[in-house]
């Protein structure tokens, strides 16, 4: 005979960033387990976060590197953003998460949810039941076949040492390195370690099109070769696939979607944890206050769903470019005003500032990537006009 369900009141489904935030502003405040089979597991990823971000949300001390005005190199322009960034220590700011939080850790995978009258049951792979008043599903976006993600963003990570350097600082994006106009255009982000060390990531932003892990490491040795770099002591420290295209979901019932499992993945630029940790916090109240209802007006506003569509019109005209539209596409971005630049990196832009960016952009671009944009909008005019109206 089974025995009777573990009662609590908020599950959290997912142990990375964006479940563990959500337990971490908790606190002791709620009955939370976290449901994971990765949940005593280091988080893998090298993240990068704005340093501002860190610091308003009490994770400052999860820096491991600080670059005070991070460069983007593309079509011959350099631009300095005069926004400091910074290199979290994973397993620093997973600690302080873990300090900050309160909860029962269940190493296992989430089977199934229903929904009872008293709340929702989780029922786990083993079998194990447990009941709560929420279920906080951050357990990431499904990498499965039939999840049916079409694009994505796709990037090798590699810490090596180098004969010289390849910037004078933290490069934020370099498009200007040899012509990859046979696939999706892809830029170099490079973090310097100290002395000759340095983190190395070649990234395709964003594409339909599938990218092999072998084609980045080939773009990102002819890169460095043509600069007439060295590059020694390679070794692979990180494979990403980000699928970019999960729809906007907060949830529904007793159940409320966070982090890329809500669609939060910021679809033209793959970023996502900045934006978890500053939404934590109330998301947290919320829940404790209003419970799953008002916890989803947190992560989806209903303005911010709105905007969230002309942020995915914008993505797919990204896609549409080669690599000699996209320089010049990104080189016009970057000349934008900071506030609007990091607004719309931080997906903070209002309906009307997201569509002043794309204005801008739009201007400082030539005719030729003008009439692409035009068309590309042309045949986005039906969302493009229902974000707009708000339809």
């Amino acid at each position: 005979m089974r025995e009777q369900a573990v009662s609590m009141r908020v599950i959290i489904a997912g142990s990375g960033p964006a479940g563990l935030s959500v337990a971490a502003a908790l606190g002791e405040r709620a009955e939370v387990t976290v449901i994971s089979p990765t949940a005593s597991v280091e988080w893998p990823n090298s993240y990068g976060v704005w340093t501002d971000t860190l610091h308003d949300t009490g994770y400052g001390e999860s820096a491991a590197l600080t670059w005070e005005s991070p460069v983007v190199h593309s079509a011959g322009a350099v631009h300095r953003l005069g926004r400091a960034y910074s290199k979290v220590d994973g397993a620093r700011l997973r600690s302080q998460m873990l300090i900050r939080a309160s909860f029962r850790s269940v190493g296992e995978a989430v089977a199934n949810v229903e929904t009872t009258q008293d709340g929702v049951r989780v029922t786990t792979d083993s079998g194990e039941e447990y009941e709560a008043d929420v279920l906080v599903d951050a357990s990431g976006a499904s990498m499965k076949a039939e999840a049916g993600w079409q694009t994505h963003q796709w990037a090798l990570g590699v810490e090596a040492r180098l004969s010289t350097p390849v910037a004078e600082s933290m490069l934020f994006m370099d498009f200007d390195g040899p012509d990859t106009e046979a696939g999706p255009p892809s830029f170099l982000y490079a973090m310097p370690l100290g002395e000759d060390r340095w983190f190395l990531e070649e990234t395709v932003l964003l594409s339909s099109r599938r990218v092999s892990m072998r084609e980045l490491w080939r773009r990102l040795q002819s890169r460095i070769t043509a600069r007439g770099i060295e590059m020694r002591d390679a070794q692979i420290v990180e494979r990403c696939v980000i699928p970019l295209d999960v729809p906007a979901s907060a949830g529904g019932g007793l159940i409320v979607r966070f982090g890329a499992a809500a669609g939060m993945v910021h679809p033209a630029t793959g970023y996502m944890v900045g934006k978890v940790l500053r939404r934590a916090e109330p998301l947290a109240a919320a829940l404790l206050g209003g419970g799953a209802e008002a916890a989803r007006e947190i992560v989806w506003p209903a303005d911010e769903l709105l905007t969230d569509r002309l942020y995915r019109v914008a993505a797919e005209m990204i896609d549409s470019f080669g690599l000699s539209e996209t320089r010049e596409f990104f080189a016009g971005f970057f000349e934008l005003p900071p506030s609007v630049r990091d607004g719309f990196l931080d997906r903070t832009l209002d309906l009307a500032g997201l569509r002043r960016s794309m204005f801008g952009v739009f201007m400082r671009t030539s005719p030729q990537v003008r009439r692409i944009l035009l068309g590309a909008g042309l045949r986005k005019a039906r969302p493009l006009a229902s974000a707009a109206l708000g339809l």
